[in-house]
């Protein structure tokens, strides 16, 4: 039995491979905990969740106790996770050219629904629910969590968020935000206005966003 060093450890649940190259997970003292069974495991984040691809070349979310929580497909793999939020991969091979394949991003929220369908070209979760995403050259920010903006940059902005404050500095200068949840949602009130484009706003339930 192979110790596999992948990281940080969480809650005692340490990957193993066995000599037949399988993996699973044994707690400090070496205890199995959950059964080698696995072609792929990451380690358990502080949701107590962890990727595992399975002998059918599907990848899961699973918990500690080793149970199936989430089905992600055979080619959608959790590339970073951070308070709750998961971006994830996406990886399509071309059946016109050998070797070709393209990669694409998408985002789980807390509950592990898809709030953002893996087709853009990059995704990045900046934490109290806003993220940048990049599609056709052109950079968006948006709030996953109230479902209420998206700005469009040229070049990818750098964003600052300090309590209910947003910094937004892009090529057009700097903004700051401020947002406040009402009973409709939150409202956006620009302080310092940039030479950036309003994408979209939307004062009630988000749609069609991740279509």
């Amino acid at each position: 039995m192979n110790i596999v060093d992948i990281g940080e450890k969480r809650q005692s649940m340490i990957p193993f491979k066995t000599d037949n190259g399988y993996y699973g997970y044994i707690d400090e003292c070496g205890k199995l905990i959950i059964e080698p069974e696995f072609l792929y495991v990451s380690n358990f984040d502080s949701d107590g969740l962890a990727v595992v691809k399975n002998r059918n070349n599907i990848y899961y979310l699973i918990d500690n106790k080793g149970n199936y929580v989430k089905n992600l497909g055979s080619n959608i793999f959790v590339d970073k996770y951070k308070d709750g939020y998961r971006v994830i991969r996406k990886v399509t091979d071309s059946f016109l050219f050998a070797g070709n394949s393209k990669t694409t991003y998408g985002l789980l929220d807390k509950d592990l629904k898809i709030v953002l369908n893996p087709k853009y070209d990059e995704v990045d979760y900046l934490g109290n629910g806003w993220c940048i995403y990049k599609k056709k050259d052109i950079y968006y920010v948006t709030n996953i969590d109230y479902h209420m903006v998206s700005y469009s940059y040229a070049s990818k902005p750098d964003v600052d968020i300090v309590n209910n404050i947003v910094k937004l500095k892009g090529e057009g200068g700097v903004t700051y935000y401020k947002y406040n949840k009402d009973k409709n949602g939150m409202d956006i009130i620009m302080f310092d206005s940039a030479k950036c484009m309003v994408h979209e706003i939307v004062n009630e339930k988000y749609k069609n966003h991740s279509k």
